[in-house]
């Protein structure tokens, strides 16, 4: 029976995986298959007791290549020092964020091996996302990498040079360095837009400070001027002549 099995009446264990012949037939293995299940153990090794000892003891079922069904077949949960009959085991690869400067990043974590892992890049006010860096590149943003080894990703953030109200001051202007309002033209609603108002040494978000012009009137003979004052950069003065009696 044994020769016409294909097997060698000679040896106990015809595939010497630890088994003898018999006991593989009657647990349904392959007795001419060192690893019935191609899971990468040996069926000797997988004593199918549902608890890991060791290596060679771990517990898993030779007939079953992922036992614990989390994905992860037993020869590599067993490399990879995890629980071949736990399915809350399982091999893990670590993602690190690296400190940025005007910015964070999410997505850092542990994840299971060949997991994808999304990371998104958080500009702080007044600044933009630039690009990834180190084991992540390019400009997308959230953006996802395979989990497939540990991987460390940092980002870089840039001035915001937009000018959405069109005032003349960027974002990072705006916001980082005169807190006025980036979608308010007149934060102060004096008048002035705020880059008139910053480029004339003005207070943009005063409202009793704003860029201003004098009016000087000359002294006349036989007469005198009214109107000489400082007004707001724009406004109409009015001006007065009084001629003396007789003029």
């Amino acid at each position: 029976a044994e020769v016409t099995a294909g097997l060698d009446p000679k040896n106990p264990d015809t595939d010497n995986d630890g088994l003898n012949d018999g006991a593989e037939v009657t647990a349904g293995l392959d007795p001419k298959n060192p690893d019935t299940d191609n899971d990468g153990l040996i069926d000797g090794v997988e004593t199918n007791t549902g608890t890991f000892v060791s290596a060679t003891d771990t517990g898993s079922d030779p007939n079953n290549p992922d036992t614990d069904n989390d994905s992860f077949n037993d020869g590599l949960e067993v490399a990879e020092r995890s629980d071949p009959n736990d399915a809350d085991s399982y091999p893990t690869r670590t993602l690190v964020v690296s400190d940025t400067v005007h910015g964070t990043i999410n997505g850092a974590g542990i994840y299971p091996l060949g997991a994808s892992a999304t990371l998104t890049a958080l500009p702080d006010p007044g600044y933009v996302f630039n690009e990834w860096s180190t084991d992540a590149e390019g400009s997308d943003n959230p953006f996802s990498l395979i989990m497939d080894r540990d991987k460390s990703v940092g980002a870089t953030f840039a001035q915001d040079t937009r000018d959405p109200d069109q005032d003349g001051l960027s974002n990072y202007q705006e916001i980082v360095l005169h807190e006025t309002d980036p979608n308010d033209a007149d934060s102060d609603d004096d008048g002035c837009n705020d880059g008139l108002e910053i480029a004339e040494n003005a207070d943009p978000n005063d409202a009793d400070s704003y860029p201003t012009r004098a009016l000087v009137v000359s002294a006349p003979e036989n007469g005198t001027i009214s109107g000489a004052d400082t007004y707001k950069l724009g406004t109409t003065a009015a001006v007065t002549e009084d001629p003396d009696p007789g003029y």
